[in-house]
């Protein structure tokens, strides 16, 4: 049985971090809107919508740090077993 080459497992594992970064952006996605249909009704100085600026900043520092990851993983290069 044949094994899965390094690059192509390093390939597969970007992938499912794709996965989970688009549900990631989706979930960033609902707290700003979420967040946005706040604006101009009062709720600015609450609690909640506090709570949603600072969840929006988390999601989005992930996102930036995830992205960061991938990229820097593009350039992984696998040496060869021989020469």
């Amino acid at each position: 049985m044949k094994q899965i080459s390094r690059a192509k497992r390093l390939q597969e594992a970007v992938a499912k971090i794709q996965q989970g970064l688009d549900e990631i952006q989706s979930l960033y996605d609902e707290i700003e809107s979420w967040r946005s249909n706040m604006d101009g009704t009062n709720l600015e100085s609450t609690q909640k919508y506090q709570d949603l600026e600072e969840c929006e900043g988390y999601l989005d520092d992930a996102i930036g740090d995830i992205e960061n990851a991938v990229s820097t993983l593009d350039d992984v290069m696998f040496p060869g077993m021989f020469g």
